[in-house]
């Protein structure tokens, strides 16, 4: 009777040995399945904390990351932008010194030539300045400062009387671009001139660049950390305000029949283009070294994003080739419990008997 008492707890024995490794096999299984160590992150234990800091780095840097890469397209649709209006500027200083290459005083009818070639090539040119200046990427318009839907400038080829004369004739005498552009308060967005034409910047209060959390849609860039970098070029900026003045200028002396008066207009946009020109190219690289710190910023990102990415697959990840080892020598395991069960199971009842 001792013999199937002893026997009996044997198989009592075995049986919850077998409930264990079938939880053990049910746990690799899910494992093996879904290459996670874990179900429930809190088994991690000491590990719990990295693991946790690891996947809120990585999700902060998937955020920057994708900012970084809404600011990288607006930086190089800027410079496509810009790299047109050198285009423009181009085209103006040849027909602005066509404009002086004769005298209508003498031969009339080259102003009439020069004044019918030109017409329509210089309001061409003032509707693409406003469309380049309203281009955008997205809801984005890339020269409207906080402005994010809001097209930065309107009516650039309507010119009313009084907008560029700063003293009556014949002769009479243009506007200088200082006259034209007095309102140069950093970061706001006014109208060119009080004496211009209403609305050639939509009328609003001026803004100033925003710092918010969707820092993609202003024209600062939070790196991440405490540093900020800013981008962007405004309407407003005195580079595009000055090809402005110079495709209005341009406009105005096709107008002009009065040779001395024209010549005024003419040498006076000729003159603002050589600043522009340069100014250009300083806005240009300026964007472009902005440009070449967010690629920069977007390898070294990408780089440690990829590091916390490994090491946190390396914590929370499983061995598949040791788990299905363990996986199998489980299941042999269970086999044999089972068998040995049987065995007992028999023997037990034989004692019995």
């Amino acid at each position: 009777m001792v013999s199937t008492v002893s026997t009996a707890g044997k198989v009592l024995f075995n049986i919850r040995n077998i409930h264990r490794q079938q939880q053990q096999i049910a746990d690799k299984s899910i494992q093996y399945q879904t290459g996670q160590k874990y179900q429930d992150i809190s088994k991690y234990g000491k590990d719990l904390p990295i693991v946790l800091s690891y996947r809120q780095e990585i999700h902060e840097s998937k955020r920057l990351l994708a900012n970084n890469e809404a600011v990288i397209n607006n930086l190089k649709a800027t410079d496509t932008v810009l790299e047109r209006l050198e285009e423009v500027i181009g085209t103006l200083r040849t027909s602005l010194e066509q404009g002086l290459g004769f005298d209508s005083r003498i031969d009339p009818d080259s102003y009439t030539n020069w004044r019918d070639a030109n017409q329509t090539q210089a309001d061409d040119i003032l509707h693409e300045i406003t469309d380049l200046l309203n281009s955008r990427v997205g809801r984005r318009y890339l020269f409207s400062g906080t402005r994010y839907d809001t097209r930065p400038v309107t009516r650039l080829d309507q010119l009313d009387d009084g907008d560029f004369y700063a003293s009556a004739g014949p002769p009479s005498v243009p506007l200088t671009f200082a006259e034209f552009n007095p309102d140069r308060t950093a970061n706001e967005i006014p109208d060119y001139d009080v004496n211009s034409t209403p609305n050639i910047i939509p009328g609003t209060p001026p803004f100033t660049f925003d710092v918010d959390a969707d820092s993609h849609r202003s024209n600062l860039f939070h790196t991440g950390d405490a540093s900020v970098q800013e981008y962007g070029v405004n309407s407003n900026d005195e580079t595009l305000t000055r090809i402005i003045y110079v495709a209005r200028n341009y406009k105005q002396a096709l107008q002009e029949p009065d040779q001395t008066t024209r010549e005024n207009f003419l040498r006076a946009a000729i003159t603002e283009l050589e600043v522009a020109d340069g100014g250009l190219q300083v806005l240009r690289q300026r964007e472009g070294a902005r440009l070449q710190n967010l690629l920069l910023l977007k390898e070294s990102e990408t780089d440690l994003n990829n590091f916390r990415e490994n090491y946190l697959a390396e914590l929370v990840t499983v061995d598949k080739e040791t788990v299905s080892i363990e996986y199998a020598a489980l299941n042999k395991q269970l086999q044999a419990n089972f068998t040995l069960i049987a065995q007992q199971s028999r023997l037990s009842l034989a004692n019995y008997l």
